[in-house]
């Protein structure tokens, strides 16, 4: 478990504001989070009244998120203060107050609902801060659980320019694992797990096209912001993941890896 004693540089901090539209699993993934990696030894539910950053009364006897509410994680030696917002309009000034202290945003967007009102407005508060983004797509083993039509939504509603980087193998019950688009590896869910572990496996057959599709549509968006990526990602035995390292803009675990190797 990480100790919170230690102290950490201000360019290993990072504040990220969680947001979404309400009842998507802002509260639940930050949860998850946290004890995942290691800042909580209990997980918690909403449903059950014990999440991390639902505690007041009103939030616990309601099942929603009221207040803006602070949790912290380390990983890979950074630490992760994660601000979870309401998801209702009717307390949209705690998301206002959460985007102006951020460095970043999470967006939890539920596969089933797709894009809602309350992700729009929280999406162009962090427009108006020029923050940098990343999307989570939740409830996947829900039924009706849809991610190309949700992916589309946020490319529609929320930003053109968004790239895949993860897609899902399954959905609703049959969802099982997803597959990286960077390592080209599938990592299938293992069961009885509560922590998200993995066993690393090659690509299901079924989900090489769909896979092919997404990854050239993410090589050719991330290329498109550089010169010579966009010239390099298309040279004989260089792909992009090689090329980000070499500029040091790749995974800091893949540039470990290869330390240690």
């Amino acid at each position: 478990m990480a100790s919170f004693a230690e102290t950490f540089e201000s360019q290993n901090v990072r504040n990220v504001v969680v947001f979404g539209h309400g009842g998507c699993g802002k509260t639940t993934l930050t949860d998850a989070i946290c004890y995942i990696a290691g800042s909580t030894n209990r997980k918690g539910s909403v449903e059950k009244g014990n999440a991390l950053t639902d505690f007041t009364p009103e939030e616990v006897s309601h099942g929603v998120s009221v207040n803006l509410a602070v949790a912290h994680a380390v990983w890979m030696d950074t630490k992760l203060n994660l601000i979870d917002t309401p998801g209702y309009l009717d307390f949209f000034g705690e998301v206002m107050a959460g985007t102006r202290v951020a460095d970043g945003g999470l967006a939890v967007i539920d596969a089933v609902s797709g894009v809602q009102v309350g992700t729009e407005r929280a999406w162009a508060a962090c427009d108006a801060q020029e923050m940098p983004r990343v999307v989570f797509i939740s409830m996947m083993d829900r039924e009706n659980a849809d991610f190309d039509k949700t992916f589309r939504q946020i490319q529609d509603s929320l930003s053109a320019a968004a790239i895949p980087v993860e897609i899902p193998i399954g959905a609703g019950h049959d969802f099982r694992g997803i597959v990286n688009l960077f390592s080209q590896k599938a990592h299938m869910y293992r069961s009885g797990s509560d922590r998200g572990d993995y066993d690393e496996k090659d690509i299901p057959e079924e989900l090489q096209a769909q896979v092919e599709t997404y990854r050239e549509e993410m090589i050719e968006t991330i290329a498109a912001t550089d010169d010579e990526l966009l010239g390099g990602c298309h040279a004989p035995g260089r792909d992009l993941p090689c090329l980000l390292r070499l500029r040091g803009v790749g995974p800091r675990r893949a540039r470990r890896d290869e330390q240690a190797g």
